[in-house]
């Protein structure tokens, strides 16, 4: 009977060592568990964070990339009226160019020797701007 007894407290003895070694093993992951938790909650916050300075930022230039479509908008405008005035002065250009060229009476622009072509110069054609008189004494 006392055999049988104590063999009972070795057993119960051995089974509170083996729950006590789960225990502190338990204790040690529940400890590691809590650690990763905590620098999980605190990459979450800093991720917050972050996120929320992203989102300004993405509104700062969301407000700029307008601004700057607006922008592109005018300039564009701005072109069109500068190619539209650029065709009118090539029209008008042209047209004193045809001038000049066509009127060759020496009146207002020609070498005065009938050719067509203003060489303002001697009336000898050679040259285009050259010194001496043209015919109509200029």
């Amino acid at each position: 009977q006392q055999q049988q007894q104590q063999r009972h407290i070795q057993i119960l003895h051995n089974q509170t060592q083996k729950y006590h070694q789960e225990n502190t093993q338990l204790k040690i992951q529940n400890h590691q568990l809590t650690n990763t938790v905590t620098e999980l909650s605190t990459l979450n916050t800093q991720n917050k964070v972050r996120e929320a300075e992203l989102l300004q930022r993405i509104a700062v230039l969301d407000r700029e990339n307008m601004k700057l479509k607006d922008e592109k908008s005018e300039l564009e405008m701005d072109l069109e009226e500068v190619v539209l005035e650029n065709d009118s002065l090539k029209f008008v250009l042209a047209k004193v160019r045809e001038r000049l060229e066509c009127d060759d009476d020496g009146i207002g622009g020609g070498d005065g020797d009938g050719d067509g072509i203003s060489n303002f110069g001697d009336g000898d054609d050679n040259e285009r701007y050259g010194q001496g008189e043209s015919r109509d004494g200029y």
